[in-house]
């Protein structure tokens, strides 16, 4: 079984989005509760960001796991990493 702490989820996604095979392709939160057992993907996108992560996103219509197809469905790829010294500028 998977280690559903908040910590590990972030450390799936991490992984994921920098694998050269799905970093182009993103996840959205039908795909990242089925490939990562990630069941609040906005909640683990939000805590990286405020580790530094950067992230682009564009919604889309997306099938759930039952073939329902759902509009607004959010898709994140990941950018990069802000420097320490960019997040300090952004505060």
């Amino acid at each position: 079984m998977k280690d559903l702490s908040a910590s590990a989820q972030s450390q799936r996604l991490l992984a994921y989005l920098s694998d050269p095979q799905s970093c182009n392709h993103g996840i959205n939160r039908f795909e990242a509760e089925q490939l990562l057992t990630i069941c609040h993907l906005a909640r683990r996108v939000l805590d990286l960001k405020q580790s530094g992560y950067v992230f682009r996103h564009c919604n889309e219509v997306s099938k759930d796991l039952a073939g329902q197809a759902h509009r607004n469905i959010r898709r994140y790829w990941l950018v990069g990493r802000m420097s320490p010294i960019q997040s300090v500028e952004n505060l």
